[in-house]
């Protein structure tokens, strides 16, 4: 059964936009995001322990994601979405080979191919609507 994650990367790398000196760039205030805590660069080992990175198959990439596009805008409001669209990142769908942990608000994932490569955009948002409901 194939696994296809949602997240918001870079169109060249794969990167995500959670990068020290780059949040500033794109992130606004908001009270409905996840708690900045949770996306500071000790998030996963918080959320997952440290374990994780052991069950990194070799030759494997490995990144977090979401397994909903609601899921998703917890981290991300409609406008900082179109601001890292200027950046050179997008929305996409992502097919994964491996979850090596899950919590309700993150998956991390481990893929074989490139996180840039074979993704599909996700052009259009839910509205605030349907992601508060």
């Amino acid at each position: 059964m194939d696994v296809f994650i949602y997240r918001v990367q870079n169109n060249v790398d794969g990167r995500g936009p959670f990068r020290h000196g780059f949040i500033s760039k794109w992130m606004m205030p908001t009270d409905r995001r996840v708690s900045y805590g949770a996306i500071n660069t000790h998030s996963l080992s918080q959320s997952f322990g440290s374990y994780w990175q052991l069950r990194i198959p070799s030759g494997f990439h490995v990144a977090s994601g979401c397994r909903t596009v609601e899921q998703v805008m917890t981290w991300f409001a409609e406008p900082e979405i179109e601001r890292l669209r200027e950046f050179g990142y997008d929305l996409v769908r992502i097919k994964v080979d491996r979850i090596l942990e899950e919590d309700d608000t993150q998956v991390l994932f481990a893929r074989r191919r490139h996180l840039y490569t074979r993704t599909m955009k996700i052009k259009e948002l839910p509205t605030e609507e349907r992601v508060a409901a």
